[in-house]
């Protein structure tokens, strides 16, 4: 087979650029398309969200009937906070207004709020300090243990979150009477925080502490007990979400209980004529 001039060129830069790129193969390292990461696409990561909630879900089930298969595990995840409950007497409606024996006025720029004082970390002690012991020489003959000259703080504070709207609203006579029953169980329960009270209903932001770091209610529990006494109150804190925080140090505890009676529970600048809550959306 005889080839001409044009194909035996042709061979020749073939086999050419074949030998150059054997060359540049121990030097340029090969990207393979199997190894890039190729974005999802919005089906393919709206089934991967979708997959990994169902896996969730399946692991809480999961968790959840461990959880009550095994009372041991039971009692110490759920705790009965019912158990321990003592109501506060709830106190007649009120038609005028009275004076709380265990609140005080804020002052004359809210003088219809009262202020309950509530016991923090800065204001008790659980565990007495030992007194030094020193030699004749004026040196200390302490053992090196400074567990026993301090005093420990292992009680937990708690917080809880809440909001309920009366529908209808409370009658002027039961702001009244919560206003003075809310600090009878402010000092039963050693709650701190704002609560505002109004006819449309309670907006609070409260927290607990423990009165002694034995022998008492827990924070945990001083909370839950609220609730029940708010329940008790009226029916219409059945439907309200508390929303607990347990576990916290013992200075986020507050200081004070403010009630403070408003006309709003939120200030929007529109009257209830104009947004009757009767009529939702």
């Amino acid at each position: 087979m005889v080839s001409t001039k044009g194909e035996e060129d042709l061979v020749g830069a073939s086999s050419t650029t074949t030998m150059l790129d054997a060359s540049n193969a121990t030097s340029a390292p090969v990207t393979s398309s199997s190894n890039r990461k190729r974005r999802l696409s919005k089906k393919e990561r709206k089934n991967l969200k979708k997959k990994q909630r169902q896996s969730n879900k399946a692991g809480g089930a999961a968790t959840n009937a461990r959880t009550e298969d095994d009372p041991k595990t039971s009692n110490v995840l759920v705790e009965d906070f019912t158990a321990g409950y003592t109501p506060i007497p709830i106190p007649p409606e009120i038609n005028e207004a009275t004076s709380s024996s265990v609140a005080k006025k804020m002052g004359k720029w809210f003088p219809t709020a009262v202020v309950v004082k509530s016991q923090t970390v800065h204001n008790s002690v659980t565990t007495p300090h030992k007194k030094r012991k020193k030699s004749p020489g004026g040196e200390d003959e302490n053992d090196g243990n400074d567990d026993d000259e301090t005093s420990k703080e292992t009680r937990k504070s708690s917080l809880v979150l809440f909001y309920q709207y009366a529908d209808p609203p409370f009658r002027q006579s039961q702001v009244r009477q919560l206003m003075t029953y809310l600090p009878e169980v402010a000092k039963a329960r050693n709650l701190g925080g704002r609560v505002r009270v109004s006819n449309e209903g309670v907006n609070c932001t409260l927290s607990s502490l423990p009165l002694s770091a034995e022998g008492s209610a827990s924070a945990a529990a001083n909370l839950r007990h609220l609730a029940l006494d708010l329940q008790s109150f009226s029916a219409v804190f059945k439907e309200t979400d508390f929303k607990y925080i347990d576990g916290l140090p013992p200075d986020r505890h507050f200081k004070e209980l403010k009630i403070m009676p408003v006309k709003e529970l939120v200030y929007y600048g529109i009257s209830e004529k104009d947004a009757p809550l009767s009529e939702g959306g």
